[in-house]
């Protein structure tokens, strides 16, 4: 979680929490992020949009290193172009819409990994006779 207010951040970190989620931070500056991609897998980020240019440079280091990531905005402002698709939870916005918004970031990877075709090799240019010409 990237969030510069600790009264939201606090608030984030509870309602997470009694959803059943493990949650890391907040990392407020790059080596905070950093120490958090160190320690291990990260299913999912939220960064608040509002936070100014650092919130997009620590998004930047999570987009990198394929950790999805939820932004928090009032909607004054567009994402800058890198995040440009990325999934916007505008404020205010209740538990359930956070909580619902953040199961399908966390979905999304797993989605798109099922998705994959199988690689099958191309037939052969000329399949071999099974049963001999009569």
């Amino acid at each position: 979680m990237v969030e510069d207010q600790a009264v939201v951040a606090l608030d984030l970190q509870r309602t997470l929490r009694e959803a059943g989620y493990r949650v890391l931070g907040p990392a407020i500056s790059l080596p905070a992020v950093e120490g958090l991609l160190a320690r291990g897998r990260i299913d999912g980020a939220i960064v608040d949009a509002d936070a100014g240019r650092l919130a997009f440079v620590l998004a930047d280091r999570l987009a990198d290193a394929s950790v999805p990531v939820l932004f928090l905005a009032d909607g004054a402002n567009p994402l800058p172009a890198r995040h440009a698709g990325a999934p916007i939870l505008e404020k205010p916005f209740s538990r359930p819409r956070l909580l619902e918004a953040l199961e399908n970031v966390l979905a999304a990877p797993r989605l798109a990994e099922e998705a994959q075709p199988y690689a099958v090799s191309p037939p052969p240019p000329s399949w071999p006779r099974v049963f001999p010409q009569l």
